[in-house]
């Protein structure tokens, strides 16, 4: 089924939802997105700690919503064991920094800044799959949760407009650019 969705998602549809979000192409792409005919929604894979499929989650234009898995899976990139481990923590001396946001989106924008980003479609789902994930690293990590429930919404003159992004882009630039600065000193 997720190959189905993959498959069904062309570069027009791709390039419209980058822009949409404001994310590269290839960043959705990692994270495996597809598209639903059926709903005419955008589709992301779920998986369990172990990395198997184990639900979708579909985006349309006013809606999100899973089928199958419910609120139990996350949203990992393709490259998850080969991202950069680099990334110093900035509380934790020798540990490495690892972001959990919510949905594939804020995920997806995260990744864009070059953070390792593991996503959840809820703050309440996904904790033990969440564990088992990264149990599985060998790497001492600092965990930052980016939970955010602000819906999406139309704004005054009919556009949506999604204030948990917005959250999602300035802390995530705050963290880039504290990473930055530590680093020059």
């Amino acid at each position: 089924i997720v190959r189905e969705r993959i498959d069904a998602l062309n570069p027009v549809r791709l390039n419209a939802y980058a822009q949409k979000w404001r994310v590269k192409e290839r960043t959705l792409v990692r994270l495996g997105i597809g598209y639903d005919v059926e709903t005419d929604s955008a589709t992301f894979p779920m998986y369990d700690g172990n990395r198997r499929a184990v639900g979708i989650r579909m985006i349309g234009d006013d809606s999100a919503f899973m089928a199958g898995g419910g609120i139990n899976g996350l949203f990992i990139a393709e490259d998850y064991e080969t991202q950069t481990h680099d990334v110093p923590s900035l509380l934790t001396e020798g540990a490495l920094l690892m972001i959990v946001a919510q949905g594939p989106i804020a995920t997806a924008m995260i990744l864009d800044k070059g953070l390792r980003c593991v996503g959840m479609p809820s703050p309440s789902g996904s904790n033990a799959d969440l564990a088992i994930l990264l149990s599985l690293d060998s790497i001492k990590q600092d965990i930052i949760l980016l939970m955010d429930n602000l819906p999406a919404r139309r704004n005054e003159s009919g556009e949506m407009v999604y204030p948990a992004h917005e959250g999602v882009i300035e802390l995530s630039d705050r963290i880039v650019g504290k990473l930055a600065s530590r680093l020059r000193s």
